[in-house]
């Protein structure tokens, strides 16, 4: 079994030892470089209108949900009154 093993070793060894290595062309890095300069970019205008209104909408959130949360318990109070335990009356 080790025979048949060294055989498959020597030719994996053999195999990658035919590898050749992969040049790129010359002008990769400049097609590279035109390629990030033609892409569209969003303006810094932009970016910071979206940010402040999502910072206002999640204020808002905030805000109705802290002013609700009172309402929340007395409409709860309502609906289930709180109960008695005594159950006899002495």
């Amino acid at each position: 079994m080790k025979k048949t093993s060294n055989i498959n070793i020597e030719q994996v060894f053999d195999h990658l030892a035919s590898v050749k290595k992969v040049e790129p062309s010359k002008d990769l890095y400049f097609k590279t470089k035109n390629a990030i300069k033609n892409q569209k970019t969003i303006p810094l205008f932009w970016v910071i209108a979206a940010a402040c209104f999502l910072i206002a909408i999640v204020g808002v959130e905030f805000y109705t949900f802290s002013s609700k949360k009172n309402t929340f318990n007395q409409e709860i109070s309502i609906v289930f009154p709180e109960t008695n335990n005594i159950l006899y009356h002495e």
